[in-house]
């Protein structure tokens, strides 16, 4: 008898939230209190409205519930944010962590393969190029001037394919030196 593949089940969103939260919450203290305004916020100001316009009870249902709507998508945008944040601090500087933010890149347009394009193997600089509906990208992590002379190099290649094109080429050193760009800004 063959036996069945076996498919990971899928983990509830409910379950997703906790999970993420509770990895937020780790490097972040004050998440639990921003969490609880950003939910009350919404509901208190409803109140508040309600009790100087003197509602009836049915418009006080009807608010209450979009309120409560409301603090819920509130605390959902502040925890996802809060979240990146907490991730792209444990992931900078490590050789790598670009292709981490790029990959979810993908929903907005853009085209980043998984391997890059150009690495040194002794300082371990990379260079990831990229399509969108504006260009191409090239993304360089590691010391900004050995990135530089590596995206001048790839920069050539690249007009030497699309040559006589209008094609704009776009350069985006990673990193934390004076020029280059930190991950959470990418």
């Amino acid at each position: 008898m063959a036996e069945k593949d076996a498919k990971p089940k899928k983990q509830s969103t409910i379950k997703q939230i906790i999970q993420i939260y509770k990895y937020t919450a780790k490097e972040d203290k004050a998440l639990p209190w921003l969490e609880a305004g950003a939910f009350l916020l919404p509901v208190v100001i409803m109140v508040i409205i309600g009790l100087i316009a003197k509602w009836t009870w049915l418009t006080w249902i009807f608010t209450m519930i979009t309120a409560v709507m409301l603090g819920i998508l509130l605390a959902m945008m502040l925890l996802t944010r809060r979240a990146d944040k907490v991730g792209y601090k444990q992931i900078d500087g490590k050789p790598g962590a670009a292709i981490g933010v790029l990959s979810n890149m993908q929903k907005a347009g853009f085209d980043f393969p998984q391997e890059p394009v150009w690495i040194d193997p002794k300082t371990k600089d990379a260079i990831w190029r990229g399509t969108s509906m504006n260009g191409i990208y090239l993304i360089g992590e590691g010391e900004y001037g050995r990135v530089m002379k590596a995206m001048d190099r790839q920069e050539h290649e690249i007009k030497g394919v699309t040559a006589g094109s209008t094609i704009p080429v776009y350069r985006i050193a990673v990193g934390h030196g004076p020029k280059q760009v930190p991950l959470d800004k990418l």
